[in-house]
């Protein structure tokens, strides 16, 4: 063990953190031990109150009109119903075909064990998370037939008998956040025509167990967007059973994370362009379900909704591309033309001058007047102190969209647990940036552990018309006393140049990487030179400063040069590694030209 880098894990985190830890680890035993403990939410009890008619409809409407972005995309449901009656199950772009353990309900000569955990952590929370029930209860009123429904109410009821407390995955505080609102909203389809009434009682039960469980166990061991599902769970679950208990604390709870986690210039503090979707997304239900009930959210919420509004459209492309700084990824759950679309609904839009600086979360950026050409850079600190879970070793690297297209590329996240690609995704080398002595920018380790940590400081940003010019300073962990500078600057013909310096003492070597997008034709040219792109588009990079530079294609068995939109997608794409020896203060970087 690494006693001084556990130490410097250990020393951001909150007393809470630290008390609470070791209470919901021994409370797991305990239930595994002594499952006794657990009867108050797992036996299935009869005479469960029904929702009202006239508060069930008022929900189904806010479903319908202002959740905008819960509402299925065009793709064919009932080939997923297909699936589910299949026993196949894909999630994070990974397709597996289940089959329990003895005693597992079956389905079509496939089993479910709700105890067992298939595929890695996170594909199994994906599992119990019950994705598919808002989407097929959906279908299946479309179509007026509730059988479509009977594949998942298998599932359900497979789940409420089987799995288990202290065993199952999917009785943790996160899963049972996102289950019982994917429960709720595929409820609320359902209930008014589904014939077996019986189900539906015992499921309204298992729900209610289930919220009761998580009120208990909220994940103050993790807090940050863990901490922000449980409390966005309580507060739909509070609005929709109309339980004031559940409602007071979520909604106290709820508004105090929404002052902490969103900063001043609406950036999630998480620094994560997914995540930061992802709470909107929440923020927006619960506003829009809170209002259903006659209760007021405090005042400026409309106003900060608008601003985080505009840091995801900053932080996104007009085609619905995320920018993939720290862990992000494109999911189905964080399309932001949806979010946007749903939270500009319910709160309008700001007025005045699109923001192109981000202080608070540390992105600046430049877009031309059609969206076509873009660039953001991150200068921002890695994470938020006390939760370093999904920081990335990417101070100063930046993403270039021109034309429309994407050039260089954030590499993105392949997964979170059990991945060949987890630790490349968050070192220095996966990033447009620098990395000095072979050495990371941040004491990156374990899948989500961060001990030192770099830091950005100095930004200045300047602009007119066409031209624009951002300048910024970092300071790297592992060197202290060096200080990376990097301007980088679009003149008004369209060109752009990135330079770094490194001043503050010696160093014996530099890497400076850039990522292309894997779509992106890039051939080598004269010997301090590349073509990128073709055609009318293309454009010449060359070198500055004496670099010497080598392409690398991505090959297997080698995480260089891989492309991850999406968790569980690896694609083949090209990175630019240049060395530069020099003599610290001197410059070095790259022109991007019209040819």
């Amino acid at each position: 063990m690494n006693l001084p880098r556990l130490i410097r894990t250990i020393a951001p985190l909150r007393r809470q953190q630290i008390f609470w830890r070791p209470i919901r680890i021994t409370q797991k035993k305990l239930y595994r031990q002594l499952p006794w403990l657990t009867r108050p939410w797992t036996n299935q009890t009869l005479n469960e109150p029904e929702i009202p008619s006239g508060h069930l409809d008022r929900f189904r409407t806010v479903l319908a009109k202002e959740l905008t972005h819960l509402h299925p995309e065009p793709t064919s449901i009932s080939h997923l119903v297909d699936e589910i009656e299949a026993g196949r199950f894909t999630f994070l772009n990974r397709t597996l075909t289940l089959s329990g353990g003895e005693g597992s309900a079956s389905l079509n000569g496939e089993a479910v064990d709700w105890n067992h955990r298939y595929g890695d952590h996170l594909w199994n929370f994906h599992l119990h998370y019950f994705p598919f029930v808002p989407l097929v209860a959906w279908y299946s009123e479309q179509e007026q037939r509730p059988e479509l429904f009977a594949p998942v109410q298998r599932l359900i009821e497979d789940w409420m008998l089987k799995a288990l407390p202290g065993r199952s995955d999917g009785w943790e505080a996160y899963p049972i956040s996102v289950r019982t609102v994917n429960w709720i909203y595929g409820y609320a389809r359902l209930a008014p025509s589904y014939p077996d009434r019986q189900f539906l009682e015992r499921w309204r039960g298992s729900i209610r167990r289930q919220i009761d469980f998580l009120l208990w166990h909220l994940e103050f061991q993790h807090l940050a967007n863990h901490l922000f599902r449980n409390l966005r769970a309580l507060v739909i679950a509070g609005v929709f059973f109309e339980n004031t208990r559940w409602l007071e604390r979520g909604s106290q709870l709820l508004w105090r994370e929404i002052d902490e986690q969103f900063l001043p210039d609406g950036g999630h503090f998480e620094r994560s362009p997914m995540y930061h979707a992802q709470t909107l997304a929440d923020v927006v239900e619960c506003v829009a379900l809170l209002r259903l009930t006659g209760h007021k959210e405090p005042a400026g919420t409309e106003a900060l909704i608008r601003r985080m509004v505009d840091f995801l459209v900053a932080l996104s492309y007009p085609d619905g591309r995320l920018a993939l700084f720290n862990d992000s990824a494109h999911t189905p759950e964080t399309r932001p033309l949806p979010i946007i679309s749903a939270a500009r609904q319910l709160a309008g839009r700001n007025s005045g001058e699109f923001p192109a600086a981000f202080p608070s979360t540390g992105y600046f950026l430049w877009q031309s007047a059609d969206g076509n050409e873009k660039l953001i850079v991150d200068a921002g600190p890695p994470s938020v102190s006390y939760n370093a879970a999904h920081a990335h070793c990417d101070l100063l690297s930046f993403e270039l969209q021109i034309g429309g297209r994407p050039w260089i590329v954030d590499t993105g996240v392949h997964g979170y647990g059990g991945d060949q690609f987890r630790h490349y995704c968050r070192s220095t080398r996966a990033h447009n940036t620098l990395r000095i002595d072979g050495r990371e920018q941040s004491e990156i380790w374990s899948t989500f552990r961060l001990g030192g940590a770099g830091r950005a400081q100095g930004f200045i940003v300047e602009h007119s018309e066409n031209a624009w010019e951002f300048q910024g300073e970092a300071c790297h962990y592992a060197h202290q006393r060096l200080r990376h500078q990097r301007s980088l600057r679009r003149d008004n013909d369209g060109d752009w140049t990135i330079l770094d310096r490194i001043i503050g003492g010696p160093f014996n070597s530099v890497e400076s990487v850039l990522h292309f997008h894997p779509d992106l034709e890039v051939k080598v040219g004269r010997e301090d030179s590349f073509l990128l792109g073709s055609g009318a588009a293309s454009r010449q990079l060359t070198l500055i400063g004496g670099l010497t530079a080598e392409l690398i294609l991505a090959r297997d068995g080698c995480p260089d040069g891989w492309y991850f939109p999406e968790f569980g997608i690896a694609l083949p794409g090209k990175m630019l590694i240049a060395r530069f020896t020099g003599q610290p203060g001197a410059s070095f970087g790259f022109r991007i030209s019209k040819p």
